[in-house]
């Protein structure tokens, strides 16, 4: 890295400055608790496991008519009952073992988002033209969700007076929790990646590896804060209240937040693009810009063409007259960014806030409806409750697990094709299909020899 950065200043008439990146004391604090937070799950996961872990009894009413649960517990509400009847309370044990390892992939999904966001500050900025546009979409993101906030309170206000009128205090509980995580991943979440936009734009001009590790994590780190904030807060959520039909208010609070963000944000998206369009057809000499803009990228594409048949011909390192060439059509490039009318910026906080917290909102707000809507079924609607709601748990944890240790590194060399980068991210991909189906045969197949499914459910749910 340092080698480069040597090269590129004294191939440039003049120094440039470029900015260094920042430390994060909160991110480094993050990473501690997450840590424990982690351990601590852990041991309850593998206490339960065996027994030793305290036992949590919820009670719900059955949807069907079927035996009394197969894992107990053996007194049930209604005394002398062997047989759950329909619409008649039904008391059985928690799937804790499930539930606790959601908490620590939900850990260790935090965990790593804070590494990466410490990672990601770390890296330098670039230079100050690079630097001054980032710093105008972050202040221009940072308005846009302030702005927004008091109108989302006050639908939420309102949702969450009709959930405690009609679901009571423990569904507006879930209700505040969702909507207030939902809300926390998604303005985290387009933060750090409009901070890390500017690093990775600097980092295109060093090498390749380092690049793509840069995007690969930041991108990352809105995706897994909202898995890892929507798991861990279902998981916790249900310890907690032992009732399934209240956490159906966690998905609705979830909902009206993902509304809005992908709504709004849209709407704002699409009204920053058509105010750019119509300002680029009044502002004179923007063809002629556009035009030495494309001529540049026509340029710099037929450099990268140079670049790979040398590379194909086994010449080592790059020609210092091309790569100069190509820094200062890189620096041409800025220079006519750096002129762009205002409202050409208001289209990229437009696209940072749909494609970013718009999606984060949109992920939360999936994975807590499958989730609670499995939960319900599961234990109300399955002759196992304890199996049939926690497998969802299992297979969402474990698919948290395999994203956030692939994320760590992407295999790429600076001689790899666009193609050769895709089947490494692929490569990847499998790794976590190919665990999170492994976990899953494994915890059916512990319940199969437990006697409470038979062979045709195992196989069904390996199939799925």
């Amino acid at each position: 890295m340092p080698d480069v950065r040597e090269r590129r200043k004294e191939a440039t008439d003049e120094d440039v400055v470029i900015f260094e990146g920042t430390f994060s004391w909160w991110a480094a604090w993050c990473m501690m608790i997450w840590v424990l937070c982690f351990l601590a799950s852990t041991v309850l996961m593998v206490l339960s496991t065996r027994g030793s872990a305290f036992q949590i009894i919820s009670e719900e009413l059955s949807f069907i008519k079927e035996l009394n649960p197969p894992y107990g517990p053996e007194e049930q509400p209604v005394v002398d009952a062997t047989m759950r009847e329909i619409n008649q309370m039904f008391a059985y044990r928690l799937p804790q073992t499930a539930l606790y390892y959601s908490l620590a992939a939900s850990s260790l999904g935090l965990f790593t988002v804070s590494y990466f966001t410490s990672f990601m500050l770390l890296e330098d900025q670039g230079p100050k033209r690079v630097v001054d546009i980032g710093f105008l979409v972050s202040k221009a993101v940072k308005v846009y969700m302030g702005r927004t906030l008091p109108m989302i309170l006050a639908l939420l206000f309102a949702g969450g007076w009709y959930v405690y009128a009609t679901a009571g205090t423990r569904a507006v509980l879930c209700f505040s929790v969702g909507a207030f995580l939902n809300l926390l991943s998604a303005r985290i979440g387009v933060s750090v990646t409009v901070q890390g936009q500017t690093r990775l734009s600097h980092a295109l001009g060093l090498e390749l590896f380092d690049a793509l590790q840069i995007g690969v994590r930041t991108g990352s780190i809105g995706g897994l804060l909202a898995t890892s904030l929507g798991l861990g807060g279902m998981a916790g959520m249900w310890l907690l209240i032992q009732d399934t039909l209240s956490l159906s208010g966690f998905g609705s609070g979830a909902s009206i937040v993902s509304f809005y963000m992908r709504v709004g944000g849209g709407i704002f998206s699409k009204g920053a693009d058509i105010g750019a369009d119509l300002v680029s057809d009044m502002e004179e000499h923007r063809a002629e810009e556009d035009q030495k803009l494309f001529d540049l990228q026509q340029k710099m594409a037929d450099l990268e063409d140079v670049r790979k048949e040398r590379a194909k011909k086994g010449l080592e390192g790059d020609d210092e007259d091309m790569m100069a060439q190509l820094r200062r059509m890189e620096d041409q490039m800025q220079d006519i960014a750096s002129q762009l009318h205002p409202i050409d910026y208001l289209d990229a906080v437009g696209e940072a806030i749909n494609d970013v917290s718009g999606t984060c909102a949109d992920l939360f707000e999936s994975m807590v409806l499958i989730l609670s809507t499995c939960a319900i079924i599961g234990v109300k609607g399955s002759p196992v409750p304890h199996f049939n709601s926690g497998l969802p748990f299992w297979i969402i944890a474990s698919g948290k697990v395999g994203c956030s240790l692939v994320a760590y590194f992407v295999h790429v060399h600076e001689r790899f094709t666009a193609q050769r980068i895709r089947w490494s991210l692929r490569f990847n991909l499998l790794l976590v299909i190919g665990f999170v189906q492994a976990v899953q045969m494994l915890v059916s197949f512990q319940e199969y020899l437990a006697g409470t499914i038979d062979f045709d459910r195992f196989w069904h749910f390996c199939v799925i």
